[in-house]
């Protein structure tokens, strides 16, 4: 697989999964009785496309940030699950 592929596998799949995590984090603020209460309290309304919007880049940047730093840690095929793909891109400095 090329370096490129490898490099967007890496950088969408923990989107996707960030996404997922976001979502259902965003459900649960909503329907989850004690979650409402400490949210309200605390005056975050997730029915708000940008409190969404925070939830959602928010366990996006932490799921990649906590597999990032597990991964000396897991085995190949769970990196490729979370993080797309088990080998990290090469980058090459473009010749002059």
């Amino acid at each position: 697989m090329s370096d490129r592929i490898v490099s967007l596998l890496r950088t969408y799949v923990p989107k996707a999964w960030g996404l997922v995590v976001g979502a259902l984090l965003a459900w649960l603020g909503i329907h989850a009785p004690w979650a409402v209460h400490v949210l309200d309290s605390l005056g975050i309304d997730l029915t708000s496309p940008a409190a969404v919007l925070v939830v959602v880049a928010g366990s996006e940047s932490a799921w990649y940030a906590i597999w990032r730093a597990l991964e000396p840690r897991l085995p190949d095929w769970m990196t490729r699950i979370v993080l797309g793909s088990a080998k990290p891109p090469i980058y090459t400095p473009p010749e002059a």
